[in-house]
């Protein structure tokens, strides 16, 4: 049951009586909205930080793990993090604005690995790795006259 006399609110719960001032309403509301903004923000900042430390993600279109290729040139594609930088076997790679990147590699006979390591400046490092099987004519030669005897 609840009760006004002027500016005072009376109620009535389980047999007490607490008296609420309606004037402090304003100054509860005040102090609510502030902290509700400042956990806002709190959460906002806290987000972008994590967004500048975090790792970057790095993305490999082309190759596959343990790919197999029967042509000397090659072409290593993906995506990382629009920003960070890009290393191939400790080369850096040109990025585009989206992160894309494509590299023409030559490789040798049999197995070629690559590195990619990507990071943002302020971030840990993404270490990626794929090999490449180069195989080359001759290889196949031998490889089908081995089954073939």
């Amino acid at each position: 049951m609840t009760e006004y006399r002027h500016d005072i609110a009376v109620v009535a719960s389980r047999n007490r009586q607490v008296e609420l001032n309606l004037k402090d309403r304003p100054r509860l509301f005040r102090g609510a909205s502030v902290i509700i903004a400042l956990i806002a923000l709190l959460g906002y900042f806290s987000w972008h930080a994590w967004e500048v430390v975090s790792p970057p993600e790095l993305a490999i279109i082309s190759p596959d793990e343990s790919f197999v290729v029967y042509d000397r040139d090659f072409v290593l594609e993906g995506t990382v993090t629009p920003g960070s930088e890009l290393f191939i076997n400790n080369s850096e790679v040109l990025v585009g604005e989206d992160g894309s990147f494509s590299q023409n590699v030559n490789l040798h006979s049999g197995a070629n690995e690559f590195v990619l390591t990507a990071k943002k400046p302020y971030s840990s490092k993404v270490i990626v790795s794929r090999t490449v099987y180069y195989k080359t004519n001759d290889v196949v030669k031998r490889l089908e006259s081995s089954v073939t005897n």
